[in-house]
Parts: structure tokens; C-alpha cells; sequence
């Protein structure tokens, strides 16, 4: 019984868990970073002091939904947040209304 609680202990302390996207993220062209916080019961995400992310909820594990802006051109889009790794950040974001999506990986800065 000793052995298998051990064998158990191992295996989950083995198994890597996923992060919290709270932190500073570097965006896929490398020319910004992001800072990702808890804002109330949401994440809220910002550059520069423009906000590039609003009101993002938890909608799943690993995955939040809210508003992301561009933080260039002041355009709004309908966005999701996913851990792919704790080093790894999806940014996957539609127009408004379901048109055109994109997606970006963004890498955690250390």
C-alpha cells in the first residue's frame, strides 16, 4: 500500500500543471510584451498602458473569453486565451459578429 501511495506521489509531481496565464508575455512578432493580471474575478491584459485585453472569463480549463483590442489600430475583437504550455499562450480572436479569426502564440517572458 506504501508503494502504490508513492507510485501515485511520483506520477502526479511528474505531470506537469498548467500555469496561470497571469504574468508578461511576449506577443508572436516580438515587438511587444503584455502584461497579463487578475482584474476582479477576470483577466485583463495591457501594453504600454493600452488595454489589449478586457473582461476575460474563465470559460474552461485553460481557456478564457472576453474582449482582446489591437493595441495598433484600436480594433475590437470577440477573443479567446488558452495555455497550449506554461510557456506557450493561444491568442485565437474573430471580428465581431463571426468574421475573420487569427490566432497567435505568444511566449512567456522569464
Amino acid at each position: 500500500m506504501r508503494k502504490l501511495i508513492l507510485s501515485i506521489l511520483l506520477i502526479t509531481a511528474a505531470t506537469p500543471a498548467f500555469a496561470s496565464p497571469i504574468g508578461t508575455w511576449r506577443v508572436a512578432d516580438g515587438t511587444a510584451n503584455v502584461l497579463i493580471r487578475r482584474c476582479g474575478r477576470n483577466l485583463c491584459g495591457s501594453t504600454g498602458g493600452k488595454v489589449v485585453f478586457k473582461g476575460m472569463r474563465p470559460t474552461a480549463k485553460n481557456l478564457w473569453a472576453g474582449v482582446i483590442f489591437d493595441a495598433r489600430s484600436g480594433d475590437q475583437y470577440d477573443g479567446q486565451i488558452s495555455l497550449i504550455n506554461q510557456d506557450a499562450l493561444k491568442v485565437h480572436g474573430c471580428l465581431p459578429g463571426g468574421g475573420m479569426c487569427g490566432d497567435q502564440t505568444w511566449t512567456r517572458v522569464r
